[in-house]
């Protein structure tokens, strides 16, 4: 993910050569990547792109790690970053994306990732991926603070396990781009709409009232009449900004235009995704400026509305080229060019916008599952939002998984904040192929910050257990073959607080209750790395003998494989993948 625009145009990946987990030589010479069968790519802020497929590199021999590499032909104003930088970026002057020996990268510099994510898929249902998602136990420390390799315990799993592992194994604990806000629209009573992922609920006026079917009687919806509205509590979108925003509406009539979606500002909706009465179809519309009459720029659908029929609209500006892209059901429709607008910083309205400084074009119909992304979507993600399951109702079901805030992850497209409430599993876990096994290992960052034993228990709660009213339950979700996805919960290791602090105090209640209560939790069983790595003689702290410099070293995480290579391994086994 990059939070400015960035030209790539040479992009390579290899195997990484020697054993620590640090350095930029590789095993071979690096294999070119493409993008659609080009070598190079532009991303617009916030923005993504996915490779096309290459056989995974022989890591033999090597650290096991892989080294992707690109070349940025121009200066970037901004770089990914991390409010704890941590991880290795090696640099080096001009074009060294097909280098194997490693010399042309001199500086090394903390920072963070333009690498989102490697997708590993295979054909074989039996087998599928174990995903760790972590904090700081599965994390690379920095070399500056005394760490003398970067390979974390997730490094040496597939090695442990060895005949053990039915498939392969990825650190997801490093989240991508998610949906900024989420409003499910399913929420069936009160007169507030959750935005699910993030901070902007919505409150109901006028003639709004909640539904619980959708398509299929799968989810809810919110009901509108022609006289009311959904109003979030501040702009959801920066509007001169690459953005994506998505809804599926049911027009109930054609009598007048009506707009689904839009942020408002004192005079103008700055954009609306909307039904155009004058040509009959339906519209992504985007305004000038924020003034009595500015002038509107439409994308247009090809064909007219279908009443009473479930729609999925999504428009995409991308404000790279100032383009804007209408689809409807998951088709592209329209590109058409825009001109420069100011960002327009109303706020977001779902059934109604604003003409003239007053709410205009009130939607008679209905509305679920309206998403907010602050990047562009391709066609190929728009095709997959309208392939997905529907919308489903707070509590999902089955093969629905939801957001949950859990690790470190973008909050605006520009920056990575510790304990962003903007994570969503389905953008980082749950999207991982053929998911079989997850590994949870969480709560350091909640204990470092002193958060409420009651408030962390709750959390692992609604993450995992699928009794919990209202939680995303990992349980929800399907391996390939149809069986539940497969959750071990486990404890938080020494953090070397001192006996008197607090927070030490709270890891050790939190770790005694994980033991005697992970069942309830919704986990299948429980982990003790807590157990396996603290120091006899000083509960508080790590063994001795698994740091270097006082931090933790090749030895401390190759003793966390061993703990769930052991528990696998053992008869009967206490922990299976």
């Amino acid at each position: 993910t990059v939070p400015s625009t960035a030209t790539i145009d040479a992009a390579t990946v290899a195997a990484q050569s020697g054993t620590t987990g640090t350095g930029a030589a590789t095993l071979t010479t690096p294999t070119a990547l493409t993008f659609g069968g080009a070598t190079s790519l532009t991303l617009s802020a916030g923005g993504e792109a996915i490779s096309d497929p290459i056989p995974f590199p022989a890591t033999n021999g090597g650290s096991g790690n892989l080294v992707v590499s690109i070349h940025l032909p121009s200066a970037v104003t901004r770089a990914p970053v991390h409010t704890a930088p941590a991880t290795p970026t090696y640099l080096a002057t001009g074009n060294t994306t097909t280098d194997a020996s490693g010399t042309p990268y001199t500086t090394t510099l903390p920072g963070d990732y333009y690498l989102t994510g490697v997708d590993v898929t295979t054909t074989d249902p039996s087998a599928g991926t174990i995903a760790i998602l972590g904090d700081q136990t599965s994390a690379a420390g920095a070399s500056a603070a005394g760490r003398t390799d970067q390979q974390t315990w997730v490094d040496h799993l597939p090695d442990t396990l060895a005949g053990a592992l039915p498939g392969s194994v990825v650190n997801v604990s490093r989240a991508g781009q998610p949906a900024g806000d989420w409003w499910k629209l399913a929420d069936g009573t009160g007169t507030t709409a959750t935005d699910s992922t993030g901070p902007h609920p919505g409150t109901l006026s006028g003639g709004v009232t909640w539904n619980t079917a959708w398509a299929g009687d799968l989810a809810g919806s919110a009901v509108f009449n022609g006289t009311g509205a959904i109003t979030s509590n501040g702009a959801a979108i920066t509007t001169n900004r690459s953005f994506t925003i998505s809804a599926w509406v049911n027009l109930t009539n054609t009598n007048a235009a009506q707009t689904v979606i839009a942020q408002d500002g004192t005079n103008t909706s700055s954009f609306r995704l909307d039904y155009d009465k004058t040509d009959n179809r339906w519209a992504f519309t985007r305004a000038s400026d924020d003034t009595a009459n500015p002038t509107l720029t439409r994308a247009l659908s090809t064909a007219a509305p279908a009443v009473n029929t479930w729609t999925l609209l999504t428009g995409v500006f991308d404000a790279s080229n100032q383009n804007m892209t209408l689809y409807v059901n998951g088709q592209g429709q329209n590109t058409v060019a825009t001109t420069t607008s100011p960002d327009i910083t109303g706020n977001l309205t779902i059934g109604s916008g604003k003409t003239n400084g007053t709410p205009s074009d009130y939607l008679t119909g209905a509305v679920s599952d309206v998403r907010v992304y602050h990047n562009t979507l391709n066609n190929l993600d728009v095709t997959a939002l309208y392939d997905s399951t529907p919308p489903q109702q707070p509590g999902p079901m089955p093969d629905a998984p939801s957001a949950l805030s859990l690790g470190n992850t973008t909050d605006t497209g520009e920056h990575l904040v510790a304990a962003s409430p903007d994570t969503t599993l389905n953008q980082t876990l749950l999207a991982e192929p053929n998911l079989r096994t997850v590994i949870a290992t969480i709560g350091t960052n909640d204990i470092l910050d002193n958060t409420p034993r009651s408030t962390i228990e709750n959390n692992i709660t609604n993450a995992l257990n699928a009794s919990t009213p209202g939680g995303y339950a990992l349980h929800r979700t399907r391996r390939p073959d149809g069986t539940p996805l497969h959750v071990i919960l486990t404890t938080i290791p020494p953090l070397g607080l001192s006996t008197t602090d607090p927070r030490e105090t709270l890891r050790i209640t939190v770790n005694n209750y994980l033991r005697a209560n992970y069942t309830q939790y919704g986990a299948d069983e429980i982990l003790d790395l807590d157990a396996a790595v603290t120091d006899p003689a000083n509960p508080n702290q790590i063994n001795p003998s698994y740091l270097t410099n006082n931090q933790p070293n090749n030895a401390y995480y190759q003793q966390l494989a061993q703990t769930l290579a052991d528990a696998v391994n053992t008869f009967p086994p206490t922990a299976s993948l």
